[in-house]
């Protein structure tokens, strides 16, 4: 199996059941949605995942400033080293995404910022 694909494999069946989300990648790739994603064959397993990578929603307007999820603020980033994320007071502490005082432009930039740094703090601080 691909290593990519078991990733999402380990998620998709840890999700909580009834999230409608998670069947869209099933019904693109032409797979049933009640069969666990473990008993899928090499080939659906590809397919589902190649649904995810190509997914595209079609955008139609926003909610206004009232219904943001950015927000600003969070603790200093000078006292995490920038290469792991990991406090310089608290070894092995590792903070990630808007724990952090980081804030990016609207386009996916926050979202960006919030998976690149999980994934650096989760890799080293296990």
């Amino acid at each position: 199996m691909p290593e990519g694909v078991l990733v999402y494999v380990e998620y998709m069946e840890s999700a909580p059941s009834g999230n409608p989300t998670l069947s869209q990648p099933r019904k693109y790739a032409g797979i049933g949605a009640q069969a666990p994603l473990r008993l899928l064959e090499d080939e659906e397993l590809e397919r589902v995942a190649d649904a995810c990578r190509n997914f595209r929603l079609a955008l139609l307007g926003t909610e206004g400033f009232d219904c943001a999820q950015v927000t600003a603020g969070g603790i200093k980033t000078g006292g995490f080293d920038p290469e792991t994320l990991e406090s310089w007071f608290m070894p092995r502490l590792f903070v990630c995404g808007e724990l952090l005082d980081v804030d990016g432009d609207c386009g996916g930039y926050n979202l960006q910022w919030a998976w690149a740094s999980g994934r650096l703090a989760g890799r080293l601080g296990k």
